[in-house]
């Protein structure tokens, strides 16, 4: 598929040379190691989470923490990978779903927000560390009633072969995005060198890659390299600008699956495609045994 690739090479803010390709439709590939996204101030510094994301997440983790104690599963869970998969039903548009109140970035997608808010719900009390999670998807769904926000997460170990659900769970709830800490006793200056990257990334691929005109469109992220102890949703808040910047709206964008392959020897490769959403409305997604989860508020576990 890669033989009839365009190419271009791309001197970015960071210095480096890269080789950037893309089929002209769909598919781009940026050949360097993946960047996740940093700022400048010191782990030490003081910082504030905002309330009600904390409130979101612990709301997130608790449900996930009694199932799996009510199965007696030590926690937190042994390192693994994992996957995480979340299905949103709201009656709002993605253009209308809460956005972080700090802007970090340019990067403006409340659907990926979601995501990195409930991925972060399960580091540190269910997962040691959510770099642990190598796989990831978020789809939306509007719905015609009003009223609070439908959330199904399910946590589930990547096997080389299959995979294997560890905990289900459902429930209404306001959802809330990922926010950045307030620090306190030092002023942050988050780096705009991501945005830039992207930007300089973006503009020779704009002549290059015609994207169809979808209804919706279904994302797909890829990493691969030494991307062991990479956090995902990180490396795609970096690289999400590209699309926009490519003429994508955040509110056509309905489904994103995220993968990271680890491969040391290789020195690192970037995937974005831009593809059919097929998952429409009453097409609930199954879990890796074929299951999907219904009713108000709800767990499932099985044991690993």
């Amino acid at each position: 598929m890669t033989s009839h690739m365009k190419t271009t090479r791309v001197r970015t803010v960071y210095g480096s040379n890269i080789l950037v390709k893309t089929d002209g439709q769909s598919r781009i590939i940026i050949n360097e190691a993946a960047h996740g996204f940093i700022h400048e101030s010191d782990k030490n510094m003081l910082r504030h989470q905002f309330t009600n994301m904390m409130v979101f997440q612990e709301k997130l983790s608790m449900l996930f923490r009694a199932s799996l104690k009510a199965a007696s599963i030590s926690l937190p869970l042994p390192p693994s990978k994992y996957g995480v998969k979340v299905h949103l039903r709201s009656s709002r548009r993605i253009r209308d779903l809460p956005i972080a109140v700090i802007k970090e970035t340019k990067m403006t997608s409340p659907l990926l927000n979601v995501l990195k808010s409930v991925i972060d719900s399960l580091n540190g009390q269910v997962i040691t560390n959510d770099n642990q999670v190598y796989r990831a998807e978020i789809v939306y769904e509007q719905t015609p009633k009003a009223g609070l926000d439908y959330l199904e997460v399910e946590l589930f170990e990547v096997g080389k072969r299959s995979s294997k659900s560890v905990a289900r769970i459902a429930t209404e709830v306001y959802i809330v995005p990922k926010e950045p800490p307030i620090v306190y006793d030092a002023p942050e200056k988050y780096m705009i060198f991501s945005d830039l990257h992207c930007t300089q990334i973006a503009e020779p691929l704009k002549s290059m890659i015609h994207l169809p005109k979808l209804p919706s469109y279904h994302i797909d992220l890829q990493f691969v390299g030494n991307v062991e102890t990479r956090d995902i949703d990180n490396m795609s808040k970096t690289y999400w600008p590209i699309l926009n910047e490519l003429g994508l709206e955040d509110d056509d964008m309905h489904r994103i699956t995220i993968t990271k392959w680890v491969n040391k020897k290789k020195v690192g490769q970037i995937g974005i495609e831009a593809l059919p959403n097929t998952l429409h409305h009453g097409n609930v997604p199954k879990s890796p045994t074929g299951q999907a989860v219904r009713g108000k508020e709800q767990a499932g576990v099985k044991t690993i």
